[in-house]
């Protein structure tokens, strides 16, 4: 039982990590942002008056861009 709910809880954990190069990042389509965000409804992100674009998480990196500051 204890390794069912171990299980359950890595699996559950794992789900909220971005675990691929191809994983969905979003960013703030304003033309000179600095960071990516992994949850499009981040506060940061409500922010951004030019429209939220979603990226690969490769191309985020690609372009030198961080993570989010809130979601480190």
């Amino acid at each position: 039982m204890k390794q069912l709910l171990f299980t359950t809880a890595l699996l559950v954990l794992t789900s909220f990590a971005p675990t691929s190069e191809d994983t969905n990042v979003y960013i703030c389509d304003n033309g000179k942002t600095e960071v990516y965000h992994l949850d499009k409804n981040c506060s940061a992100l409500r922010k951004c008056t030019h429209g939220v674009k979603p990226l690969k998480l490769s191309e985020a990196k690609a372009k030198k861009l961080r993570l989010c500051g809130l979601e480190d």
